[in-house]
């Protein structure tokens, strides 16, 4: 059935028929995959690495056929493929070594020939997809089992996301977001995997790498932007890790009015909405605790 669907979705493409074409063509890598799980799983025709290495041999047509016939639905269907390949694997003791960096070679494959090819939905596809994955096996299994891996994976992911904001021409907006999305969903992932000395010192490097960003890019707005909140953030996630209990609220005070005073003289409303949410909890929170004497902390 793959063969033919191939063949015949290839005759339509030299037809010009490419919306035909395409849909046959992109519907050999569900009936593979399919194929492949059924040996493997249900007749035990075939043992782990032989179906891995045929599910692998098949995202490699899928990405061969994405590139020959330039289609980004074939390439999203590829990707969708590859990432959840190795669900489709038995494993008595699964590795999470190798599934992080099989997950993270896949990811940076196709996003960087993403943006290559300026193709928009393969690019959010596969920052979304390699979350997904991590997550999935964090909940299925019910444990913290190479989450270590997981937040190293979701780093590359975040500086790989950076290099390509800087290096590309298209959608910097669209792209700048993305990057704020990354940022906190990986500020997540570094809070869930690692302890306190680890955490701090690549939130010390996120505030420098940052800091020197914005410096850098001061006279393109949209990264001179897109990197200070980002620096923001950083040195806020700082904050709450390494700063003591008592003077906690007093610093995150200060991160607030600067935000603040950022966005009166830029007019950067995303530095408004972060002073915002800093001065709301804060401001609770102190309110929330008695006062003592009149000369007191809270006062």
């Amino acid at each position: 059935i793959a063969i033919a669907l191939f063949w015949y979705g290839n005759r339509q493409m030299k037809a010009k028929r490419s919306t035909l074409g395409q849909s046959l063509i992109g519907g050999v890598l569900p009936v593979l995959f399919l194929t492949t799980f059924a040996m493997h799983h249900l007749y035990h025709m075939v043992e782990s690495t032989i179906a891995f290495s045929l599910l692998i041999v098949w995202v490699c047509i899928g990405f061969y056929s994405m590139n020959r016939y330039k289609s980004e639905v074939i390439g999203l269907i590829s990707i969708i493929g590859a990432v959840f390949v190795p669900f489709l694997v038995k494993s008595d003791s699964p590795n999470y070594l190798f599934f992080s960096i099989y997950e993270t070679v896949i990811y940076l494959c196709f996003m960087f020939y993403a943006a290559f090819k300026k193709y928009k939905f393969i690019y959010l596809s596969s920052a979304i997809l390699l979350h997904l994955s991590y997550l999935i096996v964090a909940l299925v299994n019910f444990n913290t089992n190479g989450i270590k891996y997981f937040a190293l994976s979701i780093i590359v992911q975040h500086i790989s996301l950076l290099a390509i904001l800087i290096k590309s021409k298209f959608a910097i907006k669209k792209q700048v977001l993305i990057l704020h999305t990354s940022f906190i969903l990986t500020i997540g992932w570094i809070f869930s995997a690692f302890e306190d000395q680890t955490r701090t010192m690549i939130l010390i490097f996120l505030c420098v790498g940052y800091l020197f960003l914005t410096f850098y890019y001061k006279k393109k707005s949209d990264f001179f932007f897109g990197f200070s909140t980002n620096f923001i953030l950083a040195i806020s996630f700082l904050c709450l890790d390494s700063v003591s209990e008592n003077l906690l609220c007093t610093v995150l005070i200060i991160q607030a009015v600067s935000s603040y005073l950022f966005y009166l003289r830029y007019r950067d409303l995303l530095k408004l909405i972060i002073a915002a949410l800093t001065f709301i909890p804060v401001g609770i929170s102190i309110l929330s605790v008695g006062i003592d004497s009149f000369c007191s902390i809270e006062t």
